[in-house]
């Protein structure tokens, strides 16, 4: 009940006496000590059970009077003056009454203690009333009051409403599914909260705020799924589709959705630890950690997980530590990008026409044995591979790649790694393939380019196995990629100690180049040996070929003659592009021929030649010399055919003696060599049939006459 206090005129004057600065006398009510009789005031004032009400007399103009001191549970204010509307700036929502005199009407709340009506903090933003049932009740202000249970159980929450926002608890909290419908909207999970276990919501859960560090558990100790559905938003937005702040962890049988329309983003700014399934729909933008790279957040996918990117997905991982046991899996033409992370890998990437990109980090696959019906199950991409940090291949799973690898930086292979490549291997400015621990690992690649800065190294008994054609190309880029400070600049080939290097396709040199084959093992070609580097490139291209070239084609190979044609000497020049050995297998049909100016003379015809150390023809083999000649140390003809065209010959240009000269002057004149069974074919140099004075200028030549 409301008592009224009087105040007008002369009436007043009576009971100025009785009390002073309106404090309560005796166990009823007030009394006034004075007055001046005044124009104007307020028409009435309210506060707990007491209003006042005036006309004339009313305290100054001006001056509010309170009660002193203030007495618990019975504030109000006098205000003196003349009447006036209340202010409308403290009329939120409108409805005539001043905020204040609301308050102490009790007509509205301020849940919050804000001083803002609680209304009015959900129509202008400040809050949310996320309620299945809106109860004008902002969500912060709602209370978990039980320990742990379901969150669909009324009486665990103050107000006894299940909340469709903002729960704060102190205590576990489990969303359990029991008829409940789909939870939309932000779900900000507030101070005090330690951990929510997701067990299912029906329609799932589009964002989940967690703050202050919170745990997230998408769980199955309740039901058989824990499910969150993040809906997604246009960037910057950093809300709705989102999980930031507190880790998440998704148990076996979990998942963690994206859902809604395409090209939105949706974020999980937090430590993911997955042991269920993430899956990231067709066309959507799925962000881990934190794109800022401000909180060096981590990844897990742990064995028997999956993170599932289907046809036109985009991940991007931005976790500085991402640990893979698990699976990923791109299909279609989905994208998965670790953008900083140090990639473990010990699981199983599935990249279905997908790809996966490393543009810095560290990807260190087959890190440990795949088990698959207790056999080793290789670790397949099927799509390209983008390195620009380190991919570490180690020993013990078979890795396949069905797209383009393109590094560039260092890919090595270590110990005894076993790599299928069966696309395009692009090792591209300042990348390289090298090997580490016992170097005998063995890659098979169906196409292989070295671009300039790369490198393609291979050392011990490694071995690579191209099915298609080998470049290396050193050809400048436009981007002027190709430019090292202080280094070389064009592509590099280098075979060591015992390396094997075997190409189906053919071997090219474009541009500038350098090989350096050393390895004891010779280098097998099924194709042509393609060149057209110059003699006379700028920075430090070198030519150092030592070791033997197989040619081992079942159709007719060519080979470059690139050297200057200045005689027998001419193979210790720099710039003569000298082999080591040549060896023309059984049955093979080898073409040499001078196509390229790569004297960068003017070209013209027999003004380049081939240099080898030794020169080796195998039963039916057959050799054509194509206006250009071969200066062999060595020659052994174990029952070739050579046949010339134009200059064309075949000639020695070291270990004649004596005797190779009674020899060569028998065959002149038509009587039997002086060393018994020497034929007479192995002075036919330019292989006319007879010894004629082509050959003796040849000889002299050879001899060093």
């Amino acid at each position: 009940m409301k008592r009224t206090i009087w105040t007008g005129g002369l009436a007043s004057l009576a009971i100025t006496a009785a009390s002073v600065h309106g404090q309560p006398e005796g166990e009823s009510g007030y009394v006034i000590d004075w007055v001046t009789i005044d124009a104007g005031g307020i028409a009435s004032a309210t506060g707990g059970g007491f209003e006042v009400t005036g006309t004339i007399g009313q305290i100054d103009a001006g001056v509010e009077m309170t009660p002193m001191p203030p007495v618990p549970g019975r504030a109000f204010s006098m205000v003196g003056g003349y009447w006036a509307a209340p202010d409308r700036e403290d009329d939120c929502n409108d409805n005539g009454i001043n905020d204040l005199q609301e308050f102490m009407d009790g007509a509205i709340a301020d849940c919050n203690c804000n001083t803002i009506p609680d209304e009015c903090d959900i129509s202008n933003g400040t809050s949310f009333d996320s309620n299945p049932v809106p109860d004008a009740m902002p969500d912060e202000c709602i209370r978990w009051i039980a320990g742990t249970g379901s969150w669909t159980d009324a009486p665990n929450w103050f107000p006894p409403v299940v909340p469709g926002g903002v729960p704060t608890a102190d205590h576990f909290v489990t969303i359990a599914p029991v008829g409940i419908a789909t939870v939309a909207g932000p779900l900000a999970l507030q101070t005090g909260m330690v951990k929510l276990i997701v067990g299912a919501v029906a329609g799932g859960l589009d964002t989940l705020d967690v703050r202050n560090n919170l745990f997230v558990e998408l769980s199955t100790a309740i039901q058989p799924t824990g499910r969150v559905r993040l809906v997604g938003q246009t960037m910057p937005s950093p809300v709705t589709g989102s999980i930031s702040g507190g880790p998440v962890t998704i148990a076996a049988g979990g998942q963690l959705n994206t859902f809604g329309a395409g090209g939105l983003v949706r974020q999980v700014v937090a430590d993911v630890d997955n042991s269920g399934t993430i899956n990231v729909a067709t066309g959507h933008t799925f962000d881990m950690g934190d794109p800022l790279d401000l909180e060096p957040f981590e990844f897990i996918n742990r064995a028997g997980a999956q993170l599932v990117a289907t046809s036109g997905a985009n991940v991007k991982v931005h976790s500085l530590s991402v640990t893979q046991q698990g699976t990923i899996t791109a299909q279609g033409f989905a994208t998965i990008e670790f953008t900083e992370a140090a990639l473990v890998n010990a699981g199983q990437m599935v990249i279905q026409g997908g790809s996966l990109i490393v543009p810095n980090g560290l990807l260190n696959l087959a890190g440990a044995t795949i088990t698959n019906g207790g056999g080793t199950a290789p670790l397949t991409i099927d799509g390209d591979v983008t390195n620009e940090g380190q991919i570490v291949f180690l020993p013990g799973v078979p890795f396949i790649l069905n797209g383009t690898l393109t590094t560039r930086s260092v890919c090595q292979a270590n110990g005894t790694a076993n790599l299928t490549f069966n696309d395009v291997f692009m090792i591209g400015p300042g990348g390289e393939y090298t090997g580490g621990g016992s170097l005998a690992a063995v890659l098979d690649a169906a196409y292989v380019t070295v671009m300039c800065r790369g490198e393609l190294r291979l050392e011990g008994t490694m071995a690579l196995d191209v099915a298609g054609d080998l470049f290396l190309d050193g050809t400048p880029l436009p981007d002027s990629a190709c430019d090292a400070e202080g280094g070389p600049t064009e592509p590099v080939l280098n075979l060591l100690v015992n390396a094997g290097l075997t190409v189906s396709g053919d071997f090219a040199l474009i541009g500038c180049a350098t090989v350096h084959h050393s390895s004891s093992t010779p280098v097998t070609l099924y194709g042509d040996f393609v060149n057209t580097a110059t003699a006379v490139c700028s920075g430090s291209a070198v030519f150092d070929w030592d070791g033997s070239l197989v040619m081992a084609g079942s159709s007719q190979q060519t080979i470059e003659a690139a050297g200057a044609d200045v005689g027998p000497a001419g193979g210790g020049l720099p710039g003569s592009f000298k082999i080591g050995t040549v060896d023309v297998s059984a049955n093979a049909n080898v073409r040499i021929r001078d196509m390229a100016d790569n004297q960068a003379d003017g070209a013209s015809a027999c003004d380049e030649a081939l240099y080898v150390d030794q020169f080796i023809l195998r039963a039916g083999s057959m050799l054509t010399l194509e206006n250009c000649r071969v200066y062999a140390g060595q020659i052994t003809n174990n029952g070739g055919t050579v046949n010339t065209i134009g200059c064309g010959a075949l000639v020695p240009i070291s270990g004649l003696d004596l005797a190779d000269f009674c020899n060569f002057q028998a065959c002149w004149y038509g009587q039997p060599p002086c060393t018994p069974g020497t034929p007479c074919s192995a002075f036919d140099y330019n292989a006319s049939g007879t010894i004629n004075l082509a050959d003796f200028a040849l000889f002299q030549q050879a001899f060093g006459l």
